[in-house]
């Protein structure tokens, strides 16, 4: 729900007539924190080093980046930046962004954010040798940052292709103080051109010596040195016990607010409690110890949503959870044995038993938030065991050597119609669809056999094509998406596209999106799109799943959001 940004009159004017009608009473409520269970540490306080949920959002706190997204209505919005950057084509191949930056932006009180931080902040996050999350390949289309030698706001980004999310990627890396992070100002001798050479770290003891220095734990534990131009600083770092923000006075920021809750500064105290088990952390919640959760178990959350102590907001998220074959597979090649399969699958089973109504039917890997792109007329693939029965039959499976389980001679070899189901062995929801669906696939002769694995192995196993079927997720922005990591050919077999599903005519529909610069056109290629992989079948799309959260009635409602982490901490209020 959305929050209002400023007290009516009415309001007001009741919290007068309570101070009247009390003033000999005492005002006990001193609460000026909010308090945020999270389940595990950050890694990393340095925005180039983190890796996780945790950390990057606390970095989005503390830094800020020229545009972003607002949590309250999903749209693009300029931070640092004046708003999203206009586009001029140079020619065919190369275009060039501008963005102006906002005046009065500043790191602290002494410190101004200048376009010059802005050109440092990306040739960090191209840098070699520098640990970070891959900006090196991430940014590969920008050739050059000039700043504009007339209007010093104003900087100017050259990039080549016409892949359609440039406009979005241009301004996404976290603007980071050259005074703290280069106080030598060594990356200011080197071009981009020159960053990206492969050898550029060869007899360079200068530039080496840099990178060591950014290196430092320093960058990314101590307090003293993780400073930005975002709403909060960090005021303690607890290791495996807790996070504390306190919000920066006088913020550069602070009175545009109204413009979007990207500006909103408004719990004083921002501190972030670990606490890794989800028992324990219902109860810190229960006894006042904690203000909010998020990530709660369905049944356990069906549960909080039937009492009145605390209050629950659930949001249908960007994401989807689905049903992977592994097409490298001998049987799964086979379209009618995913097809058999998928019939198997009951949906409404899914979102009523496991997620206790927290999700969402879906039929497409598109967000349900991105209206324009989805194509209704999918094919929903309802369940129905005659179907699975009546696809095997027609294929000539059945128990020839009456073990319970089916069978087929396949090129002289008797096959059975047997497959492994992996999943993280920590989710509750997966390990279950994997219990109904072994049931199920028995009662008719096909035996599943469940993998539960820790969550670095199961990753692991992703990429290595290490499975038959599985159960995973998928998340997304609130911009349009790019399928080219899950559903391309040369995102298989080792990339991101799990299934191994290879389509020519997907291939042709993929790139034709990202290059495409016709609104009307991509739309369409995106309907198209889906179409075929609805009916190829390289994974059954299942719900999009909800967040959930519970909190103190100490707080306002909270206002959620389908963008990820799914509600924005510094726009919480406090009665």
């Amino acid at each position: 729900m959305l929050k209002k940004r400023t007290i009516s009159s009415s309001l007001i004017l009741a919290i007068l007539l309570l101070c009247f009608q009390s003033c000999k009473q005492e005002n006990t409520n001193t609460k000026n924190q909010v308090i945020i269970r999270v389940a595990a540490d950050a890694n990393s306080l340095n925005p180039l080093k983190a890796r996780g949920e945790v950390s990057n959002y606390i970095c989005m706190q503390v830094f800020q980046t020229l545009v972003g997204y607002d949590y309250e209505n999903g749209m693009p919005v300029g931070i640092i930046a004046e708003e999203m950057p206009t586009e001029k084509k140079i020619d065919s191949n190369t275009s060039i962004f501008t963005y102006t930056l906002r005046n009065n932006v500043r790191f602290d009180s002494t410190h101004a954010l200048s376009a010059e931080d802005v050109l440092f902040s990306f040739k960090l996050a191209i840098c070699p040798g520098i640990v970070s999350s891959g900006g090196a390949n991430y940014y590969e289309f920008i050739d050059s940052l000039i700043i504009d030698p007339i209007n010093q706001n104003q900087i100017h980004i050259y990039c080549h292709g016409n892949y359609f999310l440039n406009k979005y990627f241009t301004g996404d890396f976290f603007i980071l103080p050259q005074f703290i992070y280069d106080p030598q100002n060594i990356l200011n001798q080197y071009s981009i051109a020159e960053l990206r050479k492969p050898d550029i770290l060869d007899n360079n003891p200068e530039l080496n010596a840099y990178i060591e220095f950014f290196n430092q734990s320093k960058f990314e534990k101590d307090k003293n040195f993780i400073k930005g131009s975002g709403p909060y600083e960090i005021a303690d770092w607890q290791s495996n016990q807790r996070i504390i923000l306190q919000k920066k006075k006088n913020w550069w920021a602070a009175e545009l607010d109204s413009e979007s809750c990207l500006f909103d500064q408004n719990p004083p105290i921002l501190q972030y409690e670990i606490i890794s088990d989800n028992t324990t952390a219902l109860t810190a919640l229960k006894s006042n110890k904690i203000d909010l959760i998020k990530g709660i178990n369905a049944k356990a959350f069906q549960e909080l949503e039937n009492q009145t102590e605390l209050k629950t907001e659930r949001v249908v998220k960007c994401a989807y959870d689905y049903l992977a074959f592994n097409c490298n597979h001998d049987l799964l090649k086979d379209h009618s044995i995913r097809k058999a399969l998928a019939f198997l699958v009951n949906k409404q089973e899914l979102i009523d038993k496991l997620y206790f109504g927290n999700a969402k039917n879906a039929l497409s890997p598109i967000s349900s938030q991105q209206k324009d792109l989805i194509n209704s007329n999918l094919i929903e693939y309802t369940f129905s065991m005659d179907s699975t029965v009546s696809i095997l039959k027609a294929n000539q499976w059945t128990d020839s050597d009456k073990n319970g389980v089916l069978d087929k001679t396949i090129k002289g070899e008797l096959v059975e119609l047997s497959f492994d189901y992996l999943f993280n062995n920590n989710d509750v929801v997966r390990k279950s669809f994997g219990i109904i669906l072994q049931s199920r696939a028995k009662s008719i002769g096909i035996e599943l056999n469940l993998i539960g694995v820790e969550w670095s192995s199961y990753l692991e196993k992703l990429k290595s094509g290490d499975f038959d079927l599985c159960y995973g997720s998928v998340s997304s922005a609130p911009i349009p998406p790019d399928l080219y990591s899950s559903f391309h050919s040369k995102s298989a077999n080792g990339g991101r596209n799990y299934s191994n599903y290879q389509s020519e005519e997907a291939d042709r529909l993929i790139e034709a999106i990202r290059n495409t610069n016709s609104t009307r056109q991509r739309i369409k290629h995106y309907h198209d799109l889906q179409t075929i992989i609805n009916r190829d079948l390289p994974k059954v799309i299942l719900v999009e799943p909800m967040e959930t959260f519970a909190y103190s009635p100490q707080l306002l409602p909270l206002t959620t959001s389908p963008i990820r982490p799914n509600y924005w901490a510094p726009s919480i209020q406090i009665k």
